[in-house]
């Protein structure tokens, strides 16, 4: 049993000291240096390129935020770990399967309790109002045919579909684009 928790000990620091490499070879993803910044002054910017810096940001923060996320669950298996818990699901109290620890080191339930967990957390989060569904769905609407549609067999939307939602509008197509009948 010492030696099954060695092989887990050395692999939660292997995975710790490639976070925390990543973290400093990158700067903490850009986010340490000014070099993603294109222009001091806003003034004569387009505002797609000060949107792709602000996208570049965000996505910068959130790899970062996801790091210490998984430092700080390294941390946590290597507490249990210490105070010999590792290995035991925290919500039932069996063994967790020693391939699925090799897999995620950092699992704190076994299969069976983490797949609860994950239904109940997505349950939540739809009786609260939330989805993992883009927001624009919500706008835009009409686009997506309700599972119970789908069930059924009933035809979906497509892109023929769509474009005679939009047609009204106009294209973008300009005199100069349109070629001359000859």
């Amino acid at each position: 049993m010492e030696a099954r928790r060695d092989t887990y000990r050395k692999l939660l620091w292997a995975e710790r000291e490639a976070i925390h490499g990543l973290l400093k070879r990158n700067a903490r993803f850009g986010l340490l240096s000014r070099a993603g910044e294109t222009e001091l002054s806003q003034y004569d910017n387009h505002p797609a390129d000060t949107a792709g810096d602000l996208f570049e940001r965000e996505k910068d923060v959130a790899l970062m935020n996801d790091a210490f996320e998984q430092l700080s669950e390294i941390d946590a298996a290597l507490e249990r770990l210490n105070r010999g818990r590792y290995g035991l699901c925290e919500a039932c109290g069996r063994p967790i399967d020693p391939k699925r620890l090799l897999v995620v080191p950092t699992a704190r339930r076994c299969i069976q309790c983490q797949s609860e967990f994950d239904d109940a957390r997505k349950a939540d989060e739809a009786a609260r109002g939330r989805t993992t569904r883009p927001a624009e769905e919500d706008v835009i609407g009409g686009l997506r045919p309700a599972r119970e549609d789908r069930l059924r067999g009933e035809p979906g939307v497509d892109g023929e579909d769509v474009w005679q939602m939009l047609e009204h509008y106009g294209s973008s197509d300009t005199p100069d684009s349109i070629e001359p009948k000859m």
